[in-house]
């Protein structure tokens, strides 16, 4: 049995802590810190994972995976909004069966963005892209090519429905990762110096915004990612002890946190609240809601486990 690399957990909770501050509060330079690669993070670690299947398995395992937490999340969200607000309700149910919204959402002015869980539909169609590309020997100018121009189409054209459109943006980083593990790529210092100092640039030119397709100093904001990612790494290498248990949970757990905080993320936008009432719920709730979540199926599953034992 391989062991389960808790370095890379612990990237992910950074990640996920990133992500969670990011929708918190206007940050400014802070911000675009943030903003500058914890998205491809997860895309880039994902490519590291990668694995070779069948694409039939693929197409299971992600809807299991990633389409089914999607639907709930965003129904729920619905169902909850609809209490509210019943317009942005229907405008949520739209984004949910159009995954994502995009056309024709925006030539008939809804509002039918389904807030970060937008990455789940990604993944899924970057996965499944990934499976054709990987058969050739150019698998990297192919997926540069194709996030390129999907940048390109999203920005200035149009957005096509069901997230295609972000999960061929995602190709580029989901490459990134299956070639840092491929290669097991490990910068020298003048080569990381290097990539600090482009992604300080970066971070002070360029922007980063998956959503709206807004990526400037292409492709050297992609660049910019991996250096982030590859930093956030390092970082997860030096973790004190004491804080390892926590951080690998929060790693291991991004999906349901991600869930849990789209759901608070959405509400939030339908109600007044204080500002720092907004920064718990957004931060706090969104941890401690999966956490209780956990509990609560592992207490049920155990009584099965005993019921079942008993009789």
């Amino acid at each position: 049995m391989v062991k389960r690399d808790n370095t890379i957990d612990i990237t992910k909770a950074i990640g996920i802590i990133l992500m969670l501050i990011g929708h918190c509060v206007s940050l400014g330079y802070l911000g675009r810190f943030i903003f500058s690669f914890h998205m491809p993070l997860f895309f880039i670690l994902s490519g590291f994972f990668y694995k070779k299947e069948h694409l039939e398995n693929i197409i299971k395992k992600g809807y299991r995976k990633l389409i089914t937490p999607f639907l709930i999340t965003s129904l729920t969200c619905v169902i909850l909004v609809s209490f509210i607000n019943y317009r942005h309700a229907f405008e949520g149910l739209i984004g949910t069966f159009t995954f994502c919204g995009g056309f024709p959402n925006e030539i008939i002015h809804l509002d039918s963005r389904i807030g970060p869980i937008w990455f789940l539909v990604a993944l899924f169609w970057c996965k499944i892209f990934w499976y054709f590309i990987q058969k050739s020997s150019y698998k990297f100018i192919i997926c540069l090519i194709l996030s390129t121009i999907s940048f390109i189409i999203g920005k200035y054209f149009i957005s096509p429905p069901f997230g295609i459109l972000q999960g061929a943006c995602a190709l580029i980083f989901y490459a990134i990762g299956y070639y840092w593990k491929l290669l097991n790529i490990h910068l020298s210092k003048i080569q990381y110096s290097f990539g600090i100092i482009v992604w300080i640039l970066c971070i002070i030119f360029a922007r980063f915004d998956f959503v709206a397709y807004d990526c400037t100093l292409y492709p050297i904001s992609m660049f910019a990612a991996f250096i982030g990612t590859y930093s956030m790494y390092l970082i997860a290498s030096k973790t004190p002890k004491n804080l390892k248990p926590i951080m690998i949970w929060l790693g291991q757990n991004t999906m349901l946190i991600l869930c849990y905080h789209t759901i608070i993320f959405l509400l939030l936008r339908e109600v007044q609240v204080h500002p720092l009432v907004g920064i718990f719920a957004k931060f706090f709730l969104s941890i401690l809601l999966p956490y209780l979540h956990i509990l609560i199926k592992d207490f049920i599953t155990n009584k099965k486990i005993t019921n079942t034992t008993a009789s």
